[in-house]
Parts: structure tokens; sequence; C-alpha cells
């Protein structure tokens, strides 16, 4: 059991993380930025502290007396990406050799991937598209930290991420879907993705904790691959809405910057992950979860 210093609690992966890390007899330091923060923290038994991500010499003060961070307070936005990069490094620099530190983040910043399983598998290196240079330079940060300063670090990728309130991808999809009348799918749909409920997701992060090995790694929480076709056909069904191609200009206008992403491959391989921290890996709950979309 270890003592761990925690970020993003209430958040959509954190929340499961923080159960998962509690559940396993971790003592944690959880951040709290509000009120519903301090309420998690009491629901999880663990030590409040009161600091937001901007406190860079507070967090690096709890960093150095923890085992490890698990950072779940993250986001591949790119307003938040200087803070993001600016409290991980700090907080990287302040653990003491052999203490661990994972985060988790997006699959794009690998850029596209073969259409077939098994695709990537998270050992290679990151090729963002525009947008996500930063998101990638950060997660580049995490794992060369791990190699310079003897420390096991991670960071746990995933790609199309389901279940409950949160899922960026399915709400994206469901919310134009119901705009338009039709579960759309960009182009002609081929594009296929790994699929991964967020709390299996989340086990794979917890696993890494205790046993991700000195130096830095990337895992992929890689589920079974489906192409966009086949999730927008499975969100009709659920909604009970026909299916609907849509070019890239309308794509664009639908879904922002992820109409042109929903285009690029994102297939991966979970053997790695698997094999260096025995993730039990992913149960396949797609259509259980589609059937009733946020």
């Amino acid at each position: 059991m270890a003592d761990l210093l925690v970020t993003g609690i209430n958040g959509f992966v954190g929340r499961h993380v923080s159960t998962g890390l509690a559940r396993a007899g971790h003592r944690l330091s959880v951040l709290v930025r509000k009120a519903a923060d301090l309420d998690r923290a009491a629901q999880l038994g663990a030590r409040p502290v009161h600091a937001d991500l901007t406190d860079l010499d507070r967090l690096a003060s709890e960093a150095a007396r923890a085992d490890g961070v698990v950072h779940c307070a993250a986001s591949d936005a790119p307003s938040f990406q200087p803070v993001n990069a600016a409290v991980v490094a700090a907080m990287l620099e302040a653990l003491r050799p052999g203490a661990a530190f994972v985060c988790h983040a997006g699959s794009l910043v690998f850029g596209p991937t073969p259409n077939a399983a098994p695709g990537l598998d998270g050992s290679g290196a990151y090729a963002p598209p525009p947008g996500l240079e930063s998101r990638a330079a950060t997660d580049r940060m995490v794992r060369e930290a791990g190699a310079r300063r003897d420390l096991r670090t991670a960071v746990i990728h995933a790609s199309f991420v389901y279940g409950g309130v949160g899922a960026a991808l399915p709400a994206a999809l469901t919310d134009a879907a119901r705009l338009a009348g039709a579960s759309l799918y960009p182009g002609d749909g081929a594009a296929r993705w790994s699929t991964v409920h967020v709390e299996d997701w989340a086990d794979l992060i917890v696993a890494a904790v205790a046993k991700v090995p000195a130096g830095g790694r990337a895992y992929v929480a890689g589920g079974p691959d489906r192409s966009m076709a086949e999730i927008a056909t499975l969100l009709g069904a659920a909604l009970g809405l026909p299916t609907k191609a849509v070019d890239p200009a309308e794509a664009m206008d639908r879904w922002g910057f992820l109409g042109p992403a929903l285009s690029v491959p994102q297939v991966f391989d979970n053997r790695i992950a698997r094999a260096e921290v025995g993730w039990a890996g992913p149960n396949d709950r797609l259509v259980s979860a589609l059937a009733v979309p946020a």
C-alpha cells in the first residue's frame, strides 16, 4: 500500500480511479478545489489538500512526501495545456526516485493507426495532429522523466471511452444525432476505434500505479475495435433514429475539431498493458451502454 497524491477525484475518469485506489488500500491525499471535492474526499477516507492546479509549490511539496502521484485532473483542451504542463513538471521534479507518476490521456496524440487489429501498442513515438502538440509534449515529458529521474511513470491512453455521464465522444454523437434526427458518422464511416468502458480504463490506471516498472511507459486501454459506421448504427438503434453519413464540412460543423478526428483510425493493442501491469483487460459493454444514452 502506498501514500498517494490524487488530482481530479470528481472527474469522469478520476472518480473511478480514486474509488479503485481506495479499495486497493492506498492512503490518499486528494486535491480539493470545491465543496463537492471535499465531500468526495470524506467518502474516500482521504486527506484533503486545499489547493488549485496553479499552486505549484504546494503540489510539489505534497508530491515530495508521497509514494506517487495519480494525476486525473486532465483535459486535451488546448487552453488547459499550459497549466497542465506546469503542474505535471512541478510534481515530477518533486518526486523522489522510485516513486510513481500515472496520468491518463486520449489516443489521438499517436496520430492515425492501422485500421485493423492489433493496431499500435503505445510503445512508439507520438505523432499528434494540429492542436494536440502541447498535449503530446506533456505526455512525452512524463515518459522521459521516468528514465531521467528513475521514476515509475506511465501515461494511460484510451480511444473511444464510454460509460456514464462525462463520456465525451458518446455524448457528442448523441447530441448531434438528436439535433439532426439521424445518427451521424463522418465520410464512409470506415475508421475503426478501440472502445473501452471508463471503469476498465480506470482499472488499468490503478494497476499501473502499483506495478509500472521504473522508466517511462505508455499503455493503451485498447478494447474491441468498431468502425464509426458501426457505432453510429448502434447509437441509432438505441435512439430509434436512422443512420446517415455526413461530409467533412458537416462533420466539422457538428463536432468541431472532433469532426476530422472521427475519420482517423484509432486501433490499439493492449498486450503490453496486460503483460507489464497485469491488467485484466476490457469487458465489451458498448451495446448495453448505448442502450440508455446520456
